[in-house]
């Protein structure tokens, strides 16, 4: 029994070390993939994806791809926001980083703060 007992350690203990050793390998395969995840600020705009959120639109197809911008509200863990969204979304108001994408104001500000060209008078008509 001593010697059936003392084997069973002996391939316990060769079996774990060679699941250690297979683990430590995938993880340094896996990481040379991996990129670091971005890191936000509190009180930094955002847009969230819709790829996980069920819109009541007519058609998926010509939803739109990302709502917001949305404020971070804090950092839940190194991964994971909460966002303040309005209280008629009815959704946990907490993503990981991979659905979130920086909101940039100046672009946005470029778009709605400048009138759009006057349209070019061709032959008599004017064209745009």
């Amino acid at each position: 029994m001593e010697e059936w007992y003392r084997q069973s350690q002996e391939v316990w203990e060769h079996a774990h070390i060679r699941l250690q050793r297979a683990v430590r390998r995938q993880r340094i395969q896996a990481d040379q993939r991996r990129r670091p995840h971005p890191s936000y600020q509190v009180g930094q705009k955002v847009w969230l994806s819709t790829c996980n959120l069920r819109l009541r639109l007519p058609c998926k197809k010509l939803s739109p791809k990302f709502i917001g911008p949305f404020e971070i509200v804090r950092q839940v863990n190194p991964v994971a926001y909460h966002l303040r969204l309005p209280a008629s979304y009815r959704i946990c108001p907490t993503f990981h980083v991979s659905l979130l994408k920086p909101a940039h104001s100046a672009v946005g500000e470029a778009r709605t703060g400048e009138d759009p060209p006057p349209p070019l008078d061709i032959e008599g008509s004017p064209a745009y």
